[in-house]
């Protein structure tokens, strides 16, 4: 069984068998990110403070990182086993 969220709301989807197609991302860092990880971060804090309505998430970070030009490194594992 497939639990995922939509709106904010957890439902139940279709059976995931071994051979359904699924999308899992994985993030393989430097701890170089931490440096730029800490000045946004507290860019962050200057701006919203600690206003319960806002959060800062590492997605949106690296969201942001990649408009900026963040170097990324595609490593596609999965796609010769889609038609096994």
């Amino acid at each position: 069984m497939c639990i995922f969220a939509s709106n904010n709301k957890f439902l139940i989807g279709m059976n995931v068998t071994e051979k359904s197609p699924i999308s899992m991302n994985t993030w393989g860092l430097s701890s170089k990110i931490f440096t730029s990880l800490h000045k946004d971060y507290a860019l962050f804090m200057e701006i919203y403070g600690i206003s319960p309505k806002t959060h800062y998430t590492i997605p949106i970070f690296i969201n942001r990182s990649l408009r900026n030009g963040m170097q990324v490194i595609s490593v596609d594992t999965a796609s010769h086993r889609l038609n096994d």
